[in-house]
């Protein structure tokens, strides 16, 4: 740049810039506005994350205060319940917010300085598809795994992975972006994926290298011919499925278990549950909530084997002992006493012994230091109360299929649930 551009004034240097990249500047004020009217949502009564909610973050919600006395029965359930019940639009919308000042500062100085180098040597169509294409991928790809991002650094890294494929052709772009830069943005890079591992920071680093292969790969099919060029377009139909699979994660356990507290078809929440528990079967609220629809049904022994299964996966879970303890001891003294032995040797084999004396061992105590708040001394007749998961006592007989589902998320009662997102 000579002497005589460098005493230009602002106002004709800015013009200037702004004819030469226009998608970059049109990107750059969305990420303003969006970014002010988040801060402009925030007050007292509503915090920055509940703004940055209400403007379209993916974010991940989970129980703060959980009805009833056990926690330990709603801890794991969290989930993107926004965008899991359809709206898929946040997945775009959350590609333009940003978490805080300094994330948006960051990406907007980065976009400031790579999108020009894009749109002075590349037709008007890469840019849109470089930051409005990559970027929600990239958001969907975070959304897949099961974690929610913001911020447009996916679309970012598309630019730079863009850059450095056309590089080596560009002798001019060279001088602008010179291997020194390349290296800095690589390790900078790495050391987002070291920060992330060592659980010193949240940083969506699968949206950063869905971006930067989009945006290579764009590259390099530039300058081929035009079969490779249009099979390269024609990948562009899996952004579809891709979208599909973010709003809707089958393969996640908490998205089951989220589907299930939505359906008043007892079928269909068993199904979503067993799915669940399948999934990650350290999950205590699948089991519990599954036993006691068996219950509810009149399937005793099948809300039994249930929680064997649980107790087996998470022997250390004090929800499950102590359901446990309760069918243990309306049923190995009844009618069905050999049924329950059965199956507590079926799920545990070897163990059944061992478990068999534990719970033995538990109702002793429950005799001995008796606790009318207890669970164990709620069982003490065979047809007597069970809890359900609000702590209230319900008659076994009467247990209403509607208590069995979860409280909706509140987003406007404070505590009533946590937002999380990655940068």
């Amino acid at each position: 740049m000579s002497h005589a551009e460098v005493r230009q004034p602002f106002v004709p240097r800015l013009i200037r810039y702004v004819r030469g990249a226009p998608w970059t500047c049109l990107s750059l004020a969305v990420m303003a506005a969006l970014h002010m009217g988040v801060l402009l949502s925030t007050t007292e009564n509503q915090p920055w994350s509940a703004a940055l909610r209400e403007w379209g973050a993916i974010q991940t919600l989970r129980m703060v205060n959980p009805p009833g006395n056990e926690p330990e029965i709603w801890e794991g359930y969290a989930g993107m319940f926004d965008l899991w019940s359809g709206a898929g639009w946040r997945i775009v919308a959350s590609a333009w917010l940003h978490g805080s000042w300094w994330h948006v500062l960051l990406n907007g100085l980065a976009l400031a300085q790579l999108g020009p180098l894009v749109e002075r040597r590349s037709s008007w169509w890469v840019m849109p598809l470089l930051i409005g294409f990559a970027g929600p991928v990239s958001i969907a790809a975070e959304a897949i795994t099961g974690q929610a991002a913001v911020g447009i650094s996916g679309g970012l890294c598309a630019i730079f992975g863009y850059l450095v494929a056309i590089r080596r052709d560009d002798p001019s772009l060279q001088r602008e972006l010179p291997a020194d830069s390349i290296r800095f943005v690589f390790g900078f890079l790495v050391l987002m994926v070291f920060l992330t591992w060592a659980n010193w920071a949240a940083i969506a680093n699968l949206a950063h290298a869905v971006g930067l292969v989009y945006g290579w790969s764009l590259g390099r099919v530039r300058t081929r011919g035009r079969a490779m060029r249009w099979g390269f377009v024609a990948t562009h139909a899996f952004a579809v499925p891709l979208f599909l699979v973010a709003i809707h994660p089958a393969h996640l356990a908490n998205y089951q278990w989220y589907v299930s507290e939505q359906s008043d078809n007892l079928d269909e929440r068993l199904k979503r549950l067993s799915l669940a528990s399948e999934i990650d079967p350290t999950l205590i609220g699948p089991w519990v909530i599954a036993a006691e629809i068996r219950q509810f049904r009149g399937d005793r022994l099948g809300a039994w084997k249930t929680l064997l299964t649980g107790l087996k996966a998470n022997r250390s879970s004090t929800a499950l002992l102590k359901r446990a303890l309760i069918y243990w001891k309306a049923l190995e003294q009844g009618p069905d006493g050999a049924k329950c032995r059965q199956l507590l040797a079926e799920v545990f084999g070897d163990e059944a012994n061992v478990w068999e004396e534990q719970l033995a061992r538990a109702e002793l105590a429950n005799r001995m230091d008796p606790d009318p708040h207890d669970l164990f001394d709620l069982a003490s007749r065979v047809a007597g109360p069970i809890p359900d998961r609000y702590g209230l006592l319900l008659q076994v007989d009467v247990l209403s299929p509607r208590s069995l589902k979860a409280p909706d998320v509140n987003p406007d009662a404070p505590g009533s649930a946590a937002e999380g997102e990655s940068l």
